[in-house]
């Protein structure tokens, strides 16, 4: 992040779809402010950043803004499935890129490519449109939907609980997760290892049958007590 200078925002920016929302309009602000305008190298050289793109975490984003991480999660998703952002999580940190930050930018535009565009405003060359659907695929193959993840259990024909999957990677911010469709195979092989090793329960016989049952044993029992 640069620590001087100033970021360009359109006044049709009022004219977003979530411009009257504090949260998604602070926090999108606060990314650009926190963007790299140039390529910077990240910890001494460990990681190259680029321009328009930010090392942070979902931890620190929360702080920042004074909400909490879900609430960060939700937001930033938002972006993602809008185009605007593209986010590359692991256990360390979380990698943010404003899709187009020289559109934003050089051309004195502060507002997000999306729904909320308004009519006569400068729009996107074909190829910018192109490459935010190029990003937005790559990232639907590591996060899912919940209606993904049912709709792909159903077409395979598997038999787990695709809630249950979804929640609890869901939980876990789908961490280490590069392709969810192999992590999904490998959760219902997973689960059919488990319900083949199960213990299968015992026959039980209903009440009438088992008190006939231990009647014959007893009566048995006596006869070989009376020969005696």
């Amino acid at each position: 992040m640069s620590e001087q200078g100033f970021i360009k925002i359109d006044r049709k920016i009022t004219g977003w779809q979530w411009y009257t929302n504090p949260i998604a309009l602070s926090l999108w602000i606060h990314l650009l402010v926190e963007a790299n305008w140039e390529d910077r190298w990240w910890k001494s050289g460990q990681e190259l950043v680029k321009r328009g793109e930010l090392i942070t975490s979902q931890a620190k984003l929360a702080k920042n803004l004074g909400v909490d991480r879900k609430t960060i999660r939700k937001y930033l998703k938002l972006f993602e499935n809008a185009g605007q952002i593209a986010c590359d999580m692991d256990n360390q940190k979380t990698k943010i890129t404003v899709i187009k930050y020289g559109f934003y930018q050089d051309s004195n535009m502060g507002l997000p490519i999306g729904s909320g565009q308004l009519p006569g405003q400068l729009r996107p060359t074909t190829e910018e449109v192109k490459e935010v659907k190029e990003v937005k695929e790559e990232r639907e193959g590591k996060i899912p939907t919940l209606s993904q993840v049912i709709s792909f259990v159903k077409e395979n024909g598997m038999s787990f609980d695709a809630q249950k999957f979804f929640d609890y990677y869901e939980e876990r911010n789908w961490k280490g997760i590069k392709d969810w469709r192999k992590k999904a195979r490998e959760w219902e092989r997973s689960e059919h290892r488990w319900s083949n090793s199960t213990p299968k329960k015992k026959d039980v016989l209903p009440d009438y049958l088992e008190s006939e049952k231990k009647l014959e044993a007893f009566k048995k029992k006596l006869k070989e007590e009376r020969k005696q």
